[in-house]
């Protein structure tokens, strides 16, 4: 089970993978979401519904209310490339002055050129909820095998 090289790592995020964001409720209850991302060298952008329609993603919510986030970036492919982040998350506010770039840039990432634009101009033009999650521990490791800690002799 190796971990990822640091180029592999920077490689790796910068596909267009969905994160799953893992934030806490007011109640402590534990909130898991799926969300788009872009990886910027030692840095996490998030952009979450905030002003659409007066209302706000609850993940968003939460991390108003407790920055601490895990984040989780897999493949569902062998050979099960995987990277868990924990850290905290921030809401910028003011959103970057340059967040139609960002989320231009975001949205083709994931989508395309041709289908990026038609996605961005079916939404009203507010900033949303630009999220900087700064990663403090990062752990990363891809193939199938069982860990060598889980193993009755260590190896």
């Amino acid at each position: 089970m190796p971990r990822l090289s640091t180029r592999e790592l920077n490689e790796f995020l910068l596909k267009p993978n969905i994160a799953k964001v893992a934030s806490l409720s007011s109640d402590g209850s534990p909130c898991v979401n799926p969300v788009w991302y872009l990886w910027d060298e030692d840095v996490i952008w998030f952009n979450g519904r905030k002003g659409f329609g007066g209302m706000t993603s609850k993940w968003v919510e939460n991390i108003e209310g407790d920055s601490r986030v895990m984040v989780l970036i897999d493949t569902d492919d062998h050979p099960y490339t995987r990277v868990q982040m924990k850290g905290k998350a921030v809401e910028i506010d003011p959103p970057p002055k340059n967040w139609p770039e960002l989320n231009m840039k975001m949205t083709i990432h994931y989508i395309g050129q041709r289908e990026a634009e038609r996605y961005v101009g079916s939404f009203p033009e507010v900033p949303g909820a630009w999220i900087r999650f700064t990663p403090e521990e990062i752990l990363s490791w891809r193939g199938p095998e069982w860990h060598a800690r889980y193993l009755k002799d260590g190896n």
